[in-house]
């Protein structure tokens, strides 16, 4: 006889949470698209100059340039990543608000379809669960070899969050217990 899914619920704040509109994404990929381009520009400037002359054709000491270089490669790396990153985002903000954060179907975790992440499923054998606490309270951490590591605040949760660890670590267990293993 199959067993019912357990439901891991979002608390009812998160789910009257306004959802951010199309614009929002557009305006915060845009900017940071334009701002890392805008902020790339002067370091390419720079590398080109470098290359071109050395070094020795600026009055500032070698490392300051060298440094200025990477500062400013590193900060338009990190805007461009973010403004592609709201852009990919738009797309999946169609996706319905789903009610669960996660469901145990037998040897299965499933994660529904959400603003940023896709549907996904783990084998529940593989999953390991932690309660951490960080600057913002507590948090749940879930990794599964071979997928992105998922986190949840503590808040996110209907139930307190060391009941949801507790909840998928005893089914893990349950079922590593009837997981028929090869006897030597």
């Amino acid at each position: 006889m199959p067993q019912e899914p357990i439901l891991i619920e979002f608390s009812d704040r998160v789910r009257s949470l306004p959802r951010p509109s199309r614009t929002f994404y557009l305006v915060n990929g845009g900017a940071g698209l334009l701002l890392g381009i805008g902020l790339a520009t002067p370091a390419v400037l720079l590398l080109s100059l470098v290359l071109t002359r050395g070094l020795g054709a600026f009055d500032a000491p070698g490392w300051e340039i060298v440094v200025g270089m990477i500062v400013l490669g590193a900060g338009s790396a990190l805007l461009i990543r973010g403004g592609i990153r709201a852009l990919r985002i738009m797309p999946g903000r169609n996706a319905p608000t789903p009610t669960n954060v996660f469901e145990i179907r037998g040897d299965t975790i499933h994660f529904p379809e959400a603003p940023g992440n896709r549907e996904e499923s783990w084998p529940l054998g593989g999953t390991s669960v932690s309660v951490t606490t960080g600057r913002l309270g507590k948090r749940l951490n879930m990794t599964c070899p071979g997928h992105r590591p998922r986190r949840y605040l503590a808040q996110a949760f209907q139930l307190p969050v060391e009941t949801v660890c507790n909840v998928v670590t005893k089914q893990r267990d349950a079922l590593d217990a009837t997981f028929p293993w090869p006897q030597d």
